[in-house]
């Protein structure tokens, strides 16, 4: 009985010990591998397709004359078997397996789409490496030789999985067949503990091709637009660098390229037309304020700030904020004018109000309903020590307000000239801004002051900043002569020219001969400065108290810079010199 046993187990191959096939000693990649390069025609139907399935058995597949590839829709979450399982009546899932077997022409569109929806997940979930475009292409190859036929099943739940294989040597001249639980994926075919049975009795093989042709049958043609698919997929469509940096770059610009903000036609009527480079600007500050609760717009002098700010306000207000603005003295009659004008509720506040003691923002009953705050000349508000940024942060900190700041010289000294002024629209320093979102505006800005961070990665995504030449070169037209310009409506708009001549003049002239003696008065120190450096003056009982302490060294710094200011007003012109000493004068008086 033994002997008999060893001989079947030798000459018989239904009783090979590989014909298990469980992924643990045996792996059906493995054994697709040797049994495709001997086989003339493979018939597969699985429940579960994925293109990264193919990856391992992609060379022998091709040496494959036919391929019909069988796979399941996946349009219906609710089969007849997950109804049982979830405890329903018997009749309820024969109710429900009769309806997923009414394949209507409805029904054939829906799983027409949802078939290609699942390849092309399939299909951009790849690695996109140089072994997965090899599948991609080997299949194109395949297809153009009508080598390889995909159908997809209409009907129930297809959940056998079978591997079908008539020979064309006489290796398994009767073919062969492996039915259990693996799909055609990188998981079924190697990583899953799964269990398949092969087999190569003639009858079985015979039984299997009979049940794959009545599927086959049924099923609906996806071989066109599978095609279709492999073709227009990443692995069809090589990309120069150039391409490459062009799309990155698109993506990553993509909200401040194209308009995000639709405006309404009611409101287009109060305002005036905006050029292009305008309208760019009004919908990359209107992103910037949904992403990060405000914006800082730095084009340079002349770009038409006041304009876009305008525009900013308009469209918010319609949205429900209401605005204050927060300008210098000398333009308060001009936001008066604009606001009227273009129909803008806003509340308009001389920034020097805010340097007064007495007045709280705040506490202020006229601006407690202002959720909006457009700042003009925001440069102002670098320095957080002073009263009038006190005030206006503790405003817009009570009322959490997002905000518009306008200036053409955001800082002038370092980075925290900007940290202040992003400030007035942070509660904290936490931020969704990147690249400060990793940590916080306070860490991010220690890096930037350590040149560990550029400070433009911050800056790329709150603040636009435009040169002259920059809107020309990207919106302006050239006339007839070559000369650029902007169109605004049918208008060309252009920007003066600049012509730059050099003055000579002599110095000593100008001060009759008295340049020198002037400059060694203020450099040998017979100014006392009196006004700047109090600290020489506190009383000897006074100097170690905390309070009076560094007011010596301050004094030094500012008596410094007073001397500087007044030697470049000297060289700047005669008039200008007299003016600041008048001004100086009139001061020490008051």
């Amino acid at each position: 009985m033994i002997s008999y046993h060893k001989y079947t187990l030798k000459f018989c191959p239904l009783l090979k010990k590989d014909n298990v096939i469980d992924n643990k000693n045996v792996y059906l990649k493995d054994e697709l591998q040797r049994i495709l390069p001997k086989t003339s025609t493979a018939s597969i139907a699985v429940g579960y397709f994925f293109m990264s399935g193919l990856s391992a058995v992609i060379e022998s597949l091709s040496g494959v004359d036919k391929m019909r590839l069988l796979i399941s829709n996946t349009t219906d979450k609710t089969t007849a078997e997950c109804l049982v399982e979830g405890f329903y009546s018997l009749n309820q899932a024969k109710i429900e397996a009769k309806r997923q077997n009414h394949v209507n022409n409805n029904r054939k569109n829906m799983i027409r789409i949802d078939s290609r929806d699942s390849i092309m997940k399939s299909l951009e979930h790849m690695s996109q490496s140089v072994a997965d475009k090899k599948v991609i292409t080997t299949l194109v190859d395949m297809m153009a030789k009508k080598q390889l036929e995909v159908r997809v099943y209409p009907k129930e739940k297809l959940h056998a999985k079978a591997y079908i294989f008539e020979a064309k040597d006489t290796d398994f001249v009767q073919g062969m067949g492996i039915v259990g639980s693996s799909n055609l994926s990188l998981a079924g075919l190697s990583h899953n503990s799964e269990l398949n049975l092969k087999t190569y009795n003639s009858s079985d093989v015979s039984h299997l091709l009979n049940w794959f042709d009545t599927l086959w049958d049924d099923g609906l043609d996806f071989t066109d637009e599978f095609n279709t698919l492999l073709f227009d997929s990443w692995a069809m469509h090589m990309h120069s660098p150039r391409d490459i940096f062009l799309l990155a770059a698109y993506l990553e610009y993509r909200d401040k390229l194209e308009e995000q903000h639709k405006i309404d036609p009611i409101w287009g009527t109060t305002f005036p037309t905006l050029f292009s480079f305008q309208k760019n600007a009004v919908d990359q500050s209107l992103t910037m304020i949904e992403l990060y609760d405000g914006v800082i717009i730095g084009d340079v002098v002349g770009l038409g700030k006041t304009y876009i700010g305008t525009a900013v306000l308009k469209y918010l207000q319609l949205h429900d904020f209401r605005p204050l603005i927060v300008c210098p003295p000398q333009l308060k009659p001009m936001w008066e004018k604009f606001c009227a004008e273009y129909e803008v509720d806003a509340k308009i506040l001389s920034r020097g109000m805010l340097s007064q003691d007495r007045f709280e923002l705040s506490r202020d009953y006229r601006y407690k309903d202002r959720d909006l705050v457009l700042i003009d000349e925001s440069h102002h508000f670098r320095n957080k020590n002073s009263r009038q940024y006190e005030n206006l942060h503790g405003f817009t900190q009570a009322r959490d307000a997002k905000a518009i700041l306008l200036t053409a010289t955001p800082f002038s000294n370092n980075a925290e000239d900007i940290k202040n002024q992003i400030m007035l629209f942070h509660q904290s320093a936490k931020t969704r801004i990147p690249p400060a979102a990793d940590t916080d505006l306070d860490e991010y800005f220690t890096r930037v002051r350590k040149k560990d961070a550029d400070l433009v990665d911050l800056l790329q995504n709150i603040m636009i900043r435009r040169t002259r030449r920059y809107v020309l070169n990207h919106w302006g037209e050239k006339d007839e002569n070559g000369r650029q310009f902007l169109r605004v409506g049918n208008e060309r708009k252009y920007f003066p020219r600049r012509k730059i001549r050099v003055e000579r003049y002599d110095i000593n002239e100008v001060y009759q001969d008295k340049y020198e003696s002037i400059l060694r008065y203020l450099q040998k120190g017979e100014l006392s400065f009196a006004r700047y450096s109090i600290g020489l003056y506190v009383k000897a009982e006074y100097k170690e108290i905390d309070l009076y302490k560094n007011l010596g060294t301050a004094g030094e710094k500012l008596i410094g810079l007073i001397r500087t200011l007044l030697l470049k007003r000297m060289e700047s012109s005669l008039g200008s010199f007299q003016e600041s000493i008048d001004h100086y004068v009139k001061t020490h008086r008051i």
